[in-house]
């Protein structure tokens, strides 16, 4: 049995007396992205976790009895609304979609499975822990579906560096193709040449409210709801104005006769090129703003930056499928602190918590289907 002492951070001060040694597994654990990163969490914590009902951090630290840190589980509680039990789930809810713990090895296998069983076996009393957004190629993740305590939320998708491919355009099928090109000519036309620009640095900020104003009114004209307000958006307002002065954060922008049509916010981060939140001005939807910026995007990635990926994150909508895409899984995993009654809550849970998900488009269940 392998010798693990798990100690508890639950104030902001103790958080940051443990700075050093997030930084240091971020560094050590290479399958890390910044989602697990001291800057997206502590700057979640700063913005978010205050503003929840009576949230308290749970980040669990494990070291060796050696004192050496070996593991980082970046976790918070808050009541379950309308019950009296807790939940805890990872830092930056609903705000990142890459989770996953932080370890100093990340391939020990043996010492993952064994967190895994201390996890699950010292959960407090009417706690449930419900992480979500789970990296399905994580070892974290893949000891929990060993024990069969991780399923599939959605696919993830992502485009690979290909370099037989000189135009991202030819990633499309003919149809779209042949659409993307009537789109160019019929905007050219209209309203004269269309611009790409990549904001960062002290620009940024402005650049992200201009997106996010776009990401409003797309989400007005479909009658839906986005999580891009209060908190959550303050939040990564911050977090990405601060990755943006190291030039990790930028906006790219698809401009015409100097206005801005559509918009993406995106991270660099290793040779991964994250695709977060993106906007478009509903009156020139008919022209696919969006397609035409991510022709543009995948280039800038791909021929500029020289990334072997580029990141789509969570699968719900078609138009990610189209560009010669890998398909995997993010998972979620809800667990219990047993007994007669939280075993019950725990399903009643995670069945509502499945049916509250988006409906996923149709190339989306085909996508799941072939896995």
């Amino acid at each position: 049995m392998l010798d693990i002492n798990i100690r508890s951070i639950t104030s902001i001060a103790e958080l940051d007396t443990i700075e050093s040694i997030w930084r240091h597994l971020e560094e050590r654990d290479k399958n890390a992205t910044v989602f697990q990163s001291w800057l997206w969490n502590r700057t979640w914590c700063e913005t978010v976790l205050g503003t929840r009902d009576r949230a308290q951090l749970n980040v669990l630290v494990a070291e060796g009895f050696d004192g050496q840190p070996r593991a980082l589980l970046p976790f918070f509680t808050e009541p379950l609304v309308g019950l009296p039990f807790k939940i805890m789930q990872f830092l930056g809810h609903k705000m990142s979609y890459h989770n996953d713990i932080l370890l100093a090895d990340c391939e020990n296998v043996v010492f993952v499975e064994h967190l895994v069983d201390i996890l699950s076996r010292s959960i407090g009393s009417g706690t449930l822990v419900h992480l979500r957004h789970l990296n399905h190629h994580s070892l974290f993740t893949k000891a929990l579906a060993a024990k069969s305590l991780a399923d599939t939320q959605c696919p993830r998708v992502w485009a690979e560096q290909d370099p037989s491919i000189n135009d991202q355009s030819q990633r499309l099928g003919r149809s779209m193709k042949k659409t993307l090109k009537w789109s160019t000519n019929k905007l050219c036309r209209k309203f004269g040449d269309i611009e790409f620009t990549v904001i960062s640095g002290d620009k940024f900020t402005v650049a992200f409210d201009e997106m996010i104003r776009l990401h409003h009114l797309r989400f007005s004209s479909l009658q839906r709801n986005t999580v891009l307000t209060g908190s959550n958006l303050k939040f990564l307002r911050l977090v990405t104005s601060k990755l943006a002065e190291s030039g990790s954060a930028e906006v790219l922008q698809l401009r015409i006769n100097n206005a801005v049509i559509a918009a993406a916010l995106m991270i660099r981060d290793k040779q991964r090129y994250f695709f977060v939140q993106s906007g478009l001005d509903p009156e020139f939807s008919i022209y696919s703003p969006m397609r035409l910026l991510l022709v543009r995007a995948l280039s800038h990635a791909f021929d500029t930056l020289g990334y072997k990926i580029f990141d789509f994150g969570p699968g719900y909508e078609d138009y990610k499928y189209s560009w010669k895409s890998k398909v995997s899984t993010n998972d979620m995993c809800c667990l219990n602190s047993g007994g007669l009654i939280m075993p019950a809550i725990g399903y009643l849970y995670s069945e509502m918590f499945k049916r509250s998900l988006p409906k996923l488009s149709r190339k989306a269940e085909k996508a799941i289907k072939k896995l």
